[in-house]
């Protein structure tokens, strides 16, 4: 059986992107790709994925590869996925974009601006790589803080708690399927290098990366509306 996995030791942005070469693949086969997921949370942004079937049980078999495929390339992790498949695999046509669900069940909630501020891991040196000091969101606060202008914070309890508070005094919300409605809707994002700003530039929105220790052009997005900020 062919499938692909997403291995639990590599987060919601390594999946996502992984999706234009499965796209290619469902392509290729004429049908959905099965892929095995161990965070259930990564599967619930793939619920409504034409060219993905999800698993409920592991196969026995190897997978065709697992979303750990991404290791230590010095292209975007993307193209890294698609070169490494296309070796063995003749997969035609133009790379898609990546793909993450719009959750169009979701319509109570709309913000102008969404902040992310997230980590997959709560390993203190992991997160101290990923974390811009919070005078780079307070600039954006500043910028955009108007009688018109709401404002949103999407992310995990881990990632409310760990900002110490530091976005207070707009509406925080949790939920992966709710977040990414949240960030579907909005006019602008704010982030930094995480799953939900692979989301974001999987939706193809107006987006701004606060970028600290992680490496480019490997953890880049193909997003043209994306920017990325240098940061501390």
């Amino acid at each position: 059986m062919i499938y692909v996995h997403q291995d639990e030791l590599y987060g919601l942005g390594n999946f996502i992107n992984c999706t234009p070469t499965i796209k290619l693949m469902a392509d290729h086969y004429g049908k959905p790709v099965p892929v095995y997921f161990d965070l259930k949370f990564i599967e619930e942004c793939f619920l409504d994925c034409d060219f993905i079937e999800i698993l409920k049980e592991k196969p026995s078999e190897r997978p065709l590869f697992t979303s750990g495929l991404i290791g230590r390339n010095t292209c975007p992790d993307y193209l890294h996925v698609y070169k490494s498949i296309t070796q063995s695999m003749p997969l035609y046509g133009e790379l898609p974009h990546t793909y993450v669900d719009r959750c169009e069940e979701i319509k109570e909630f709309s913000y102008n601006i969404v902040f992310i501020r997230g980590s997959g891991s709560e390993d203190p040196y992991y997160v101290s790589q990923k974390m811009p000091d919070d005078s780079y969101y307070r600039a954006y606060f500043n910028e955009n803080m108007t009688d018109n202008y709401t404002q949103a914070f999407v992310g995990s309890e881990g990632d409310i708690k760990r900002s110490n508070g530091l976005f207070d005094g707009m509406a925080k919300y949790t939920g992966i399927r709710l977040a990414l409605a949240l960030i579907r809707d909005a006019d602008y994002i704010v982030a930094n290098d995480s799953g939900l700003a692979h989301a974001a530039a999987a939706m193809k929105k107006n987006m701004v990366i606060l970028w600290k220790n992680t490496a480019l052009p490997k953890n880049a997005n193909p997003n043209e509306f994306c920017t990325y900020k240098m940061t501390q």
